[in-house]
């Protein structure tokens, strides 16, 4: 037999090999080479206490098997390594505990008004990552509640935004030199009748002047002369129909009318001071060392340093 015979025979004794050795060879998974697993040797340990140890769930016992390609649990033996694929398993059951805690927070958040199709869609996702878990399609599973996970986010993050609107106030009436300025800017700007106040912005009056200003829930504040007030937070919860406006005032003084139910909520910011505000009208003075407040309404709760205060109906009071 010549030599390169030798060798034809030689090449295709080495294929059916190659083909005999692919063909008994069977893959444990095509997700272990992204998730870290565990090896351990059977000793005729219970399933479910392997469960319970590597994935917090005794239930999920046939994964074991399936994931080693075991049939059933009569071709367990002793000395057999078993592969434990921890990774993928918690890290789905990890994200599908995530994906259901964010959708029912984007659904307490007016998902379903604000976002229809990002909250469905993440729930829909979440379905069939479900299904995938429990047919043993785990990698399946995993990609699928990634995908839920990413909507239910989207979705919480666009609905809070979107149901949580800044509103505006406006200098419903003035009398003398009233003016305003906006954070991005370094002069005043005379403010008429109708002005628009927003977030950050700033309005004062100069001397014998005097401006009030209506919020949106109808509460007012009226600016008297060399005065200056800035809109901290003028907010509207559209999902509740909910109102939050904090006004400070930074120098002079002003008279507060306000309309606080539990549904719109207005405090005034003293520097200095901390207030809980349960008054529907009042009088506050802030001056370089000492504010002043009369009450005529309700009370007013005052915090400075170690020291606090109520104001009651008709009172009032000098926190130096």
């Amino acid at each position: 037999m010549n030599v390169e015979r030798r060798l034809t025979i030689a090449r295709k004794i080495y294929l059916k090999l190659t083909a005999i050795f692919l063909m008994s060879v069977v893959p444990v998974t095509s997700y272990s080479q992204s998730f870290s697993t565990e090896k351990i040797i059977y000793h005729n340990q219970d399933l479910r206490s392997l469960a319970e140890k590597y994935f917090d769930d005794p239930d999920l016992w046939e994964v074991i098997l399936t994931f080693n390609n075991l049939g059933s649990l009569s071709e367990l033996k002793d000395g057999l390594e078993l592969i434990i694929p921890s990774g993928i398993v918690n890290n789905t059951l990890s994200s599908i505990n995530e994906t259901n805690s964010t959708i029912r927070k984007a659904t307490e958040n007016g998902a379903k008004i604000f976002t229809p199709e990002l909250i469905n869609g993440a729930i829909q996702k979440l379905n069939i990552s479900i299904q995938e878990k429990n047919s043993g399609q785990w990698q399946s599973a995993n990609s699928s509640i990634k995908e839920a996970l990413r909507l239910a986010k989207e979705s919480l993050e666009q609905s809070q935004l979107l149901r949580n609107q800044s509103a505006d106030a406006t200098i419903s009436f003035r009398k003398g030199d009233v003016q305003n300025r906006k954070p991005s800017q370094q002069i005043w700007s005379n403010a008429p009748v109708f002005t628009k106040l927003y977030e950050e912005d700033r309005a004062r009056t100069l001397t014998e002047s005097f401006a009030e200003i209506t919020f949106i829930d109808l509460s007012r504040i009226r600016l008297n002369e060399n005065s200056q007030a800035l809109i901290q937070r003028t907010r509207l919860d559209l999902l509740n129909n909910q109102t939050e406006t904090t006004v400070k005032l930074i120098k002079g003084d002003a008279f507060a009318y306000l309309l606080n139910n539990p549904k719109k909520k207005f405090d005034i910011d003293i520097p200095g001071l901390d207030s809980k505000i349960k008054s529907k009208s009042f009088w506050i003075e802030k001056e370089e060392a000492s504010t002043k407040i009369a009450n005529y309404d309700g009370q007013i709760e005052l915090k400075a340093r170690d020291s606090s205060v109520i104001v009651k109906e008709n009172q009032g009071s000098i926190i130096p």
